[in-house]
């Protein structure tokens, strides 16, 4: 539900402008300097937190109800998985509405956690016994891992070199060093 909502408000309203947002919400999650920042919302079902910039454009990322796109796109990843592993039959609609979810998010992680799902899903889908299908899966699945391993590599270099990228590195460095003071018990 929360998919179907935040991808109509984001396509209809953030990106196409064919609806205002029904008032603005203030907070303090994306801000620099601790003050207030203003964002919109739409019938408080969908808010409009984050932008991302693409060369000359500036596109809104899709949070839906959630304070920052990565979170909404981690919601959306784990309903995805539910869906592709935990359920006997997968809904392909669902598994397809909540990947467009994830794109519209513009989240690293989402992404990664999206295809590699993909891929596992594929190796683990049963073929048949000694049938072509599975001869070709196993001959297909290292080209494909090679792929994606190579795609992931450039996508987290290109992270990397983000504000947002370099202060998840911090951020991992200085929980590394807090271990590392009791590495046993924990910190």
């Amino acid at each position: 539900v929360i998919a179907v909502v935040s991808l109509a408000f984001w396509f209809v309203g953030s990106i196409l402008g064919l609806i205002q947002p029904s008032g603005i919400e203030y907070t303090i999650w994306s801000s620099t300097d601790g003050s207030e920042v203003p964002i919109n919302n739409y019938y408080h079902l969908y808010f409009e937190t984050q932008y991302q910039r693409f060369f000359d454009t500036v596109f809104m990322r899709n949070s839906a109800i959630f304070t920052e796109a990565p979170m909404c796109s981690f919601m959306f990843c784990f309903a995805f998985l539910v869906e592709l592993f935990k359920k006997k039959e997968y809904n392909v609609k669902i598994c397809i509405l909540l990947l467009a979810s994830i794109v519209t998010c513009i989240s690293t992680t989402g992404y990664v956690v999206a295809i590699i799902a993909i891929f596992l899903k594929y190796l683990i889908s049963n073929t048949g016994k000694h049938t072509v299908s599975s001869v070709l899966k196993l001959a297909i699945a290292p080209i494909v891992l090679i792929i994606i391993v190579l795609v992931m590599e450039y996508v987290f270099e290109s992270k990397l070199q983000t504000t947002s990228g370099s202060l998840r590195v911090d951020d991992f460095v200085a929980g590394f060093k807090a271990w590392m003071l009791h590495p046993i018990m924990g910190n």
